[in-house]
C-alpha cells in the first residue's frame, strides 16, 4: 500500500511540475504595436532627451525644422507639438505654448494628456484652457453641420 500512495504522490507531484512548466512557456502579453515608425522613435527619443535636459530653445527650433512634421504620422506630430508646447511654457512663453497646444489639439482634438501631465503647475492649465477652446469650436462646427441636414 505505502508503494502505491508513494506512486500516487510522485505521478501527482510530476503533473504539477509538468503543469507549472507548461505554464512557464506560455508567452507573456504583447506589448501594443508602436504607433512610430522607427525614424520617428529615434526623433522622438532625441526630443525627450532634449527635454530633460533642459535644452527647451534647442528643442523647440528642432521641432519647428523637422521634416517629419510635415509628414510623420499624427502620433508623432501631436507628441511631438506636446513637447514642444512643453518647453514654450517653462521657458515663460505662455502664448506660444498655448498656440502649439491649439495646433495639437485641432490635428488631434480627442488627445488627452496623462495624468502627471495635465496636473503640472505650468503647462496643466495652458493645454486645458486650449482643449476648451477646441472642444467648444468642434460643437459649433458639429452644430452648424447638423442643423444644415
Amino acid at each position: 500500500m505505502k508503494y502505491s500512495s508513494k506512486k500516487s504522490f510522485s505521478l501527482l507531484s510530476g503533473s504539477i511540475l509538468i503543469s507549472l512548466a507548461l505554464s512557464a512557456c506560455t508567452t507573456a502579453p504583447k506589448e501594443p504595436p508602436s504607433p512610430y515608425s522607427p525614424e520617428e522613435e529615434v526623433v522622438l527619443e532625441t526630443i525627450k532627451t532634449e527635454f530633460a535636459n533642459g535644452n527647451y530653445k534647442t528643442l523647440i527650433t528642432q521641432i519647428k525644422a523637422e521634416p517629419l512634421m510635415l509628414t510623420g504620422s499624427l502620433a508623432f506630430r501631436t507628441e511631438a507639438l506636446k513637447f514642444q508646447a512643453f518647453s514654450e511654457c517653462v521657458s515663460k512663453r505662455r502664448t506660444a505654448c498655448g498656440k502649439t497646444f491649439n495646433k495639437m489639439l485641432s490635428g488631434n482634438p480627442d488627445y488627452t494628456l496623462d495624468p502627471a501631465e495635465s496636473t503640472h503647475p505650468t503647462w496643466g492649465p495652458v493645454f486645458e484652457r486650449e482643449n476648451k477652446k477646441v472642444q467648444a469650436s468642434r460643437l459649433r462646427v458639429e452644430k452648424q453641420l447638423s442643423s444644415q441636414k
